[in-house]
């Protein structure tokens, strides 16, 4: 992923081209997830590097 895309991601309904989405996708997942972890006061994020993205979650533990 690219700068932008990596900036769009958590968006709803943003998807990437159509060469990497697959049908039946409405890109509404990574959007959900972030709620989620928002509403627990968390942090969610994504990172690229030679061509491997990761995705992280930040929590407190009860």
């Amino acid at each position: 992923m690219d700068k932008e895309q990596l900036e769009n991601i958590f968006k709803r309904f943003y998807r990437l081209d159509s060469a990497h989405t697959r049908d039946g996708s409405y890109g509404l997942g990574l959007p959900i997830a972030e709620g989620i972890v928002k509403e627990h006061h968390g942090k969610i994020w994504a990172e690229a590097e030679n061509g491997v993205t990761s995705f992280h979650v930040r929590m407190k533990l009860a």
